[in-house]
């Protein structure tokens, strides 16, 4: 029979039933203690009924020996055989107690917890059935109490597990929590988790928990278990040999002795695996454990579902969000990817200063929609090529609470209204538009407009030239405490610093870069592109996209091809660059042409700039030196 208890009450019943369980141990050694000292007490009554009978039958021989001797009388005589028919029966009376007081004792230690009660009688026949029975009993108990209690452990882990899962929309988060759940509930040293990736179908490690160190490189991956699970999408079990005393070690992630591993299956496609490892050879793996592993296996991946919903809705919000920015920063031509650099500036000073995930994400969509508000504006205003009269500057103000109105009514995921609403205020009171000072202004706006300054001063105007980087800096640190928070100044700051140290390196990488790498990077760079252009423009747009740029590679670059969505170079390609790095610059070029007739210039922009920053950080370095694109 299956008791199914409501999710609901999980959080009641699961804590009481392991509090049950495990101090029913603690009474059990209660119990044991006081059933024992019963025990010898009635041991000790038995002894001393046995003496006290033996001396009365001796005593009562003796007597009615010396009766006889003596003439006293029948009278005496049949007293003395009384006494001594009394001690017989005594000792009878005795003799046959203890097996109906050791079954009581054993039943009272059976009730008080004690399952490892075992009871043994010699002679009679049905004392010996009695005892049989008895002990068939205790046997059954205990393997229905310690099935009963795995079965609590394991429910309370995954009851924890599907808590710790609904927490977070963090995938390395949740893939983190579920190892170790695992691992728990197993009582293993070590596991990992990989998961497949739909484009290349090579599987990536993404949690890993052992005793030694974590594999850096895929080789490991690849010649794992793990590897045969998401190919053939079936569990695989490996324990140690019995026969042999070599050790034969069975995974090569974790080194493991014996190994377990099972698929991540959603919708009959295998997404990837969780294996768990003993480095113990003692250890064996069963069919329970197979089933549980699998049971933790089917709660991960409806996780991972959900996580890849919300981060494709996620980009959804993102692509609409870069069309408006778009849209906005093309109504003043000298603020075409304004809003992009904010973006980059806001997020980074975000994590530098350790916010939240989704603060992050806010920061960087508030940075985008920042000026939205500029739609409310006469292009007479946003235009003019000279410093705003005191009238302009006033209507130029209201554009905040024009941005805010409009995003209002948009139910997005984060509260980016109060930040596109606050953006312009002083840390000393002094901005607009509500005259907001210190903490009373929203965080996130402090930063956006740190952000949004720092952009301003190091880009061109109609009416004045850019400042130099330092120059900038300098400025910021002057209207620290005044105009913005000094924390989110030197946050900025320290940002900036560690973007110049990339910048230098990445031109110092550009000169010694590798033929073999330059390839790899345009070939990033180019899919990166295309799976942004996809995203946006859907999936006919995109064949459509593919088939004209295919059909122009042949023609034109026959060192590339573009097949499934994918650029590749083509076999037998000189190992030298030679004239490959003006190749490599003409496909991108042809490709942003091809693109922008349905985009427009700024978000094929966009769509390397997210290209190159979703490469390593040697990578982005390497792409930036071997300007395969200007960008427009």
């Amino acid at each position: 029979m299956i008791v199914r208890v409501p999710s609901s009450l999980c959080g009641v019943v699961l804590p009481t039933m392991v509090h049950h369980v495990r101090v029913t141990g603690v009474q059990g050694g209660f119990a044991r203690h006081m059933t024992s000292a019963t025990a010898h007490r009635r041991s000790d009554r038995s002894i001393a009924i046995l003496v006290v009978a033996s001396l009365t039958i001796v005593l009562a021989i003796a007597g009615g020996a010396y009766s006889v001797y003596a003439g006293s009388g029948t009278l005496f005589v049949v007293l003395h055989m009384a006494i001594g028919a009394l001690a017989v029966y005594m000792l009878a009376a005795n003799r046959s107690r203890p097996p109906l007081e050791v079954m009581t004792d054993a039943a009272r230690r059976v009730a008080d917890g004690e399952l490892d009660v075992q009871v043994e009688f010699g002679g009679r026949r049905d004392l010996k059935a009695l005892a049989d029975a008895f002990n068939s009993m205790t046997d059954s108990l205990r393997e229905r109490t310690e099935a009963l209690t795995q079965t609590v452990e394991e429910l309370s882990t995954l009851y924890e597990m599907s808590r710790a899962l609904g927490s977070t929309l963090d995938l390395d988060a949740m893939l983190d929590a579920t190892l170790d759940a695992a691992m728990h509930s197993l009582a293993v040293d070590s596991g990992y988790v990989v998961l497949r990736d739909p484009a290349s179908g090579e599987v990536e490690l993404r949690a890993w928990r052992g005793t030694g160190v974590r594999p850096i490189d895929g080789r490991a991956v690849r010649s794992s278990m793990s590897e045969w699970v998401v190919r053939q999408g079936r569990p695989l079990v490996f324990n140690p040999s019995r026969e042999t005393e070599e050790v034969e070690n069975v995974d090569a992630v974790t080194g493991a002795l014996a190994a377990l591993c099972v698929p991540l299956v959603s919708v009959d496609v295998v997404v990837g695996a969780i294996a768990v490892g003993s480095h113990d050879r003692t250890v064996s793996f069963t069919g329970e454990d197979v089933r549980l592993l699998s049971t933790i296996a089917n709660h991960v991946t409806i996780a991972i579902g959900n996580t890849e919903l919300f981060a494709s809705v996620q980009d959804a919000y993102l692509a609409t969000v870069r069309a408006l920015a778009a849209a906005v920063d093309a109504k003043e031509p000298y603020m075409r990817d304004h809003s992009d650099r904010v973006a980059v500036f806001a997020r980074a000073t975000a994590e530098k200063m350790g916010l939240s995930h989704d603060q992050r994400t806010a920061i960087e969509m508030a940075a985008y929609l920042h000026d939205i508000g500029k739609i409310g504006i006469s292009e007479q205003i946003l235009r003019k090529p000279g410093p705003l009269s005191e009238e302009e500057m006033s209507t130029m103000r209201h554009h905040p609470l024009i941005g805010a109105n409009i995003l209002r009514p948009v139910t997005f995921p984060w509260s980016i209204a109060p930040v596109v609403r606050h953006h312009h205020e002083h840390w000393d009171g002094t901005g607009y538009p509500a005259g907001l000072r210190g903490e009373e202004i929203p965080l996130l706006a402090r930063v956006l407009a740190v952000a949004d300054a720092y952009e301003a001063m190091t880009a061109n105007r109609p009416y004045r030239d850019r400042l130099l980087v330092d120059d900038s800096i300098a400025e910021l640190r002057r209207c620290a405490g005044t105009d913005f928070e000094p924390r989110i100044v030197e946050a900025l700051i320290e940002v900036l610093t560690e973007m110049d140290a990339v910048a230098s390196g990445s031109e110092l990488s550009a000169l010694t870069v590798e033929p073999y790498e330059a390839r790899a990077v345009f070939v990033a760079v180019a899919d990166g592109m295309l799976s942004a252009f996809r995203k946006l423009g859907g999936r006919r747009l995109t064949v459509n996209l593919e088939s004209k740029m295919g059909a122009w590679l042949v023609a034109e670059a026959p060192t590339f091809a573009l097949s499934d969505g994918h650029f590749s170079v083509a076999p037998g390609i000189s190992p030298e660059l030679n004239g490959q790095l003006e190749e490599m610059r003409a496909v991108l070029g042809r490709m942003a042409t091809l693109m922008s007739v349905v985009t427009g210039p700024s978000l094929v922009d966009h769509f390397y700039g997210e290209s190159v920053d979703s490469l390593t950080e040697r990578l982005r370095g390497t792409a930036r030196g071997l300007a395969l694109y200007q960008r427009s």
